[in-house]
């Protein structure tokens, strides 16, 4: 049987924009792809990721690495909003065809997950998305938890990869 493997926006923004550990969410990706893991995220993780690729795609159009630049750039030219936000597309779709073939499973964001998120944020200083992410992979019982976060490793209870 599969294990269930929480996968946070960390991660799928390194498979998108090549940088440190793309290796490993492509070997991750292609597990969950062959049915050897299912992967399970939340709504505020694609969120995440899906915002992080508008921003990284407009940097690319600024010719910048200055995410604020990148939003003024955004904000200001239409075109270049479009053109970004079609690589979240792409992204998107690459998740929905997961979904479709039962390779990913996306849990929606509750009002428990918020209200545990506050007392995980508490506990361990995490800031709110990261413990929301925790409270959503906790309440799925995933076996492992993948981040390049590191704060998220604070948590107990929870094997974390890489």
């Amino acid at each position: 049987m599969p294990s269930l493997v929480f996968i946070d926006s960390t991660v799928f923004t390194r498979l998108l924009l090549g940088r440190d550990g793309a290796d490993f969410a492509v070997n991750l990706f292609s597990r969950i792809e062959r049915g050897v893991d299912t992967g399970v995220t939340d709504t505020l993780a694609l969120y995440e990721a899906y915002a992080k690729t508008i921003v990284a795609a407009g940097g690319e159009l600024a010719a910048t690495h200055n995410p604020w630049e990148a939003v003024r750039l955004l904000d200001s030219d239409i075109v270049a909003r479009r053109m970004a936000v079609d690589k979240a597309v792409m992204v998107a779709s690459y998740v929905e065809h997961l979904v479709s073939q039962g390779r990913l499973l996306v849990i929606p964001v509750t009002m428990d997950h918020l209200a545990e998120a506050l007392r995980l944020s508490a506990i361990y200083g995490l800031r709110l998305n990261e413990a929301v992410h925790i409270a959503a992979a906790r309440s799925a019982r995933v076996q492992k938890l993948a981040t390049f976060n590191e704060r998220m490793r604070r948590v107990s209870g929870i094997e974390f990869i890489p």
